[in-house]
This record gives structure tokens, C-alpha cells and sequence, in this order.
């Protein structure tokens, strides 16, 4: 097939969702597929690897006006051209597949969980109702042939908010590179501090400062590791005010996660909304139980008591350092560990691409036949 793959940025060293497209680039062509990537920033590789790439121009220092001109310029672009399949990361007016989180869902369930002074703060930021906007025109059946979601969860918001047809949603968990993580050296903790370790940018999404409250009802020995980008100075101040500020390292960002996964013993994302959570499955393959929350899509495949837990409220610091507190024992945790590992295997991004491929092969058919 000749397929037009979208993303506004295919670079590996910005995030892990970067570095899936990259990856499904690759595995596409591999697979005998032409691909064109249209992106306003790209990873040099790609040229190295003579993928070709139709660069997009973007204007402005906002991230709106880049997010707008991009799609504008993007649409122009791929009209001109003749594909079977448009693939797309982010909401255009018309395309065959597209890659969709629920943004009205994260914005109801963000909303939850502000104070009430803070509420309206988000209706004062033109980016959410322009990508309300966007969203809703490509979650219209009308301009889109098939949805792949990241999670049961991400699907049933997407249904419930657009009332885009089941059958033509579907889901695919996220895939890693199960070796990288899998072959990570644990040796025994016994006698050391307990380690937790959060990972992610956007802290108020993803709960940083529940795990920081639920840290002061834990025993002292317990240390929480954060790795991620962004204003650590209120969770600093918070973490000092609840008498843990020396429990809780910062270290910004790596490019060598799998070195921190090493250094912990469970992995805490407390988030308040997540279309899946890639770091939850990187953390199984790396030995680590995960702590989560019922709003992330890695939710639905953990087995509390097994290889993590979900507690209902992240923002519930009791249930949060409850949840943690069950694998404190050294015996359950290297239990729990070994589950970690097996349940990860189920997730390798060689699966997770296969099952994409699928998906845009059952777009062409369907496509031909004019089903959509």
C-alpha cells in the first residue's frame, strides 16, 4: 500500500509516543509498504534511511498557531497527492485511520479534579476549544474510516463523547521494545530503602503531588525517584510541608529510563486521565509492579495483587499509600516482579505494530468496497 503516515514530530529523543511513530515507520516499509511521513520535525535518521519525508511549514511561537498551520498546510498537501491509506496522529478533516486519544474526556475529567477557583481557567486557553474543534470533525464517521485506540478505556470515551460507530474502533494497547527492558539486572533490595519511582511529564496530569501525599503516610524508609520535565518548585514546597522533601529525588529527564527502572522497586502513576501509559508497561518489563489509577488505559491490563494494583481515586493519598504498602514485603514484591516480566512480554512492539498493520489493511479493503 502507499501509505501517508502524519505526524507533526517524528524525532526519538522527544517522547515515547515519538518514538512509536518512528518505529511503525520503519515496520511499515519493512512490511513492503511505501510510506510518506508529513512532519514539521523529523529525526535525521530517516533521511539517512531514505524514507521520504514531505516537510510542513508551521508559523508562530504558540503552540496553537503551530498546531492550526500545521494542519492546514498538512491537508493541502496530502489532497494533491494519490494514497490508499492516509494515516493520521492528529485530527484532520479527512482521513482513512487516525490514532485518537478522547481530549473532551481528559478536559471533563481534568475539571474533576481542579479546585473550584481553577475551573474555568481552561475555557480561557484557545487551544482546548480549537482542538475540541478539530477533534470532533475527525471523530465524525463521515471523514474517518477507522479509529485505533489506545486502550478499552480511550474507546468507550470516544464513543460515549462523539458517538463514533464500535465496529469501527479499534483497540490496540501500545508496544515497547520488550529486550531493552526485559534484560535489566535486578539484584536484591533486602535491607535497603524501599524505592518508588514516578515517570512523566505533566505532573498534574499524571499525579505527581498524589504521590508525594501518599509518600508521608509510608514508612520512612521509603524514597520516591521522579523523572519527567516541568515546574518541580510546588511539589517541592509540598513535599517539604508534609516532611519528606529529603524522600524525593529529581532527576529531569534520560534518555536511559531503563538504567532508573533498575534503581526502583514499583512504579507509582497515580494519573487523573491516560490514554494508556506506555512507562506502565515499560516498568512490567523491567521487573516493577505498577500503582495506577482506573483512569489509565494500563489499568485494564494489570491484575491487582498480581502485578500492581488500581485504586478508584488517585487524588485518595490513604488508598494510594495502602495500594503501595502491599508490596513492601520483599517476598511479595519479588513475586509480583516475576509477574511484571511475563505480563510485559504480551505487549512487544512487534505485536502492538502487526495489530496496526491490520487495522490499515482492513481500512483499504473496506475502503475498496466503499464501506466508508
Amino acid at each position: 500500500m502507499r501509505i501517508a503516515l502524519i505526524r507533526q514530530r517524528f524525532e526519538i529523543g522527544v517522547g515515547g509516543a515519538e518514538k512509536y511513530a518512528l518505529e511503525m515507520a520503519r515496520s511499515m516499509r519493512k512490511a513492503g509498504h511505501e510510506v510518506h511521513i508529513y512532519a514539521q520535525r523529523w529525526d535525521k535518521e530517516l533521511e539517512k534511511e531514505g524514507m521520504p519525508i514531505h516537510p510542513i511549514p508551521v508559523f508562530g511561537p504558540f503552540a496553537l498557531t503551530r498546531m492550526l498551520s500545521f494542519t492546514i498546510f498538512c491537508e493541502r498537501k496530502v489532497k494533491r497527492a494519490d494514497y490508499d491509506i492516509v494515516f493520521s496522529h492528529q485530527p484532520l478533516s479527512q482521513q482513512d485511520v487516525t490514532f485518537s486519544g478522547c481530549h473532551r474526556a481528559w478536559l471533563e475529567q481534568r475539571k474533576r479534579y481542579l479546585p473550584a477557583w481553577k475551573r474555568l481557567t481552561p475555557l480561557l486557553n484557545l487551544m482546548h476549544p480549537i482542538t475540541l474543534g478539530l477533534e470532533s470533525r475527525a471523530l465524525s464517521p463521515e471523514r474517518t474510516g477507522l479509529v485505533i485506540a489506545h486502550s478499552e478505556f480511550v474507546k468507550r470515551e470516544i464513543i460515549r463523547q462523539y458517538g463514533f460507530p464500535a465496529e469501527r474502533i479499534r483497540v490496540v494497547h501500545n508496544g515497547i521494545n520488550w529486550q531493552r527492558f526485559s534484560t535489566i539486572a535486578r539484584s536484591s533490595r533486602i535491607g535497603e530503602r524501599f524505592v518508588l519511582l514516578y515517570a512523566g511529564s505533566g505532573f498534574e496530569r499524571k499525579g505527581l503531588g498524589y504521590c508525594i501525599r501518599a509518600l508521608a503516610k509510608l514508612p520512612k524508609s521509603t524514597d520516591l525517584l521522579v523523572v519527567g520535565n516541568g515546574r518541580f518548585a510546588p511539589y517541592k514546597k509540598l513535599a517539604e510541608k508534609l516532611g519528606v522533601g529529603d524522600q524525593v529525588k529529581y532527576l529531569g529527564t534520560t534518555s536511559r529510563i531503563e538504567e532508573v527502572y533498575a534503581r526502583a522497586d514499583l512504579l507509582v502513576h497515580p494519573a487523573i486521565y491516560e490514554p494508556f501509559g506506555l512507562v506502565c508497561v515499560e516498568a512490567l518489563a523491567s521487573g516493577l509492579p505498577v500503582v495506577t489509577s482506573r483512569f489509565t488505559g494500563a489499568a485494564e491490563i494489570l491484575t491487582p495483587g498480581v502485578d500492581g494494583a488500581v485504586v478508584d481515586d488517585p487524588s485518595d493519598s490513604e488508598a494510594l499509600a495502602n495500594a503501595i504498602r502491599d508490596f513492601l514485603d520483599y517476598q511479595r514484591l519479588a513475586a509480583a516482579s516475576i509477574a511484571a516480566r511475563k505480563k510485559a512480554q504480551s505487549f512487544s512492539l512487534e505485536i502492538a505494530i502487526e495489530k496496526i498493520l491490520d487495522v490499515l489493511q482492513s481500512a483499504y479493503e473496506m475502503k475498496v468496497q466503499k464501506k466508508f
